[in-house]
């Protein structure tokens, strides 16, 4: 595969999460996950 091929396929694969996953000084990034158990938060 062309380098300018994965450079491509990688900078889509970046804006494509970017597009989901936001956050600001305000209010920042959130991700929660639930297990059986626990309840884990990451900022």
């Amino acid at each position: 595969m062309r380098i300018e091929k994965k450079q491509e396929l990688s900078q889509r694969r970046r804006r494509r999460i970017r597009r989901k996953v936001h956050g600001s000084a305000e209010r920042p990034r959130l991700s929660v996950r639930f297990t059986g158990q626990h309840i884990y938060v990451q900022f």
